[in-house]
């Protein structure tokens, strides 16, 4: 996850990981459920102060990997 993240924000980190689709299959991960980890993640963002347009990026970045998560 952590390589995962780091690669997502632009950092130095390269995720060499399974691809999301594989890693979640089997999972039937909801909507609903997605939805909690990005309020979770934005939330943490938040109470460590960075700023909102860098929040916004990140989650839109994860948010881009919707459709290999849920429901695999």
């Amino acid at each position: 996850v952590v390589d995962q993240f780091c690669s997502l924000s632009g950092g130095p980190s390269v995720y060499k990981g399974r691809t999301m689709r594989n890693t979640h299959a089997g999972m039937n991960i909801l909507p609903e459920e997605f939805d909690a980890v990005i309020f979770d993640l934005r939330e943490a963002l938040t109470s460590y102060n960075i700023p909102e347009d860098a929040r916004t990026r990140f989650l839109a970045r994860i948010q881009i990997l919707q459709p290999q998560i849920v429901g695999q």
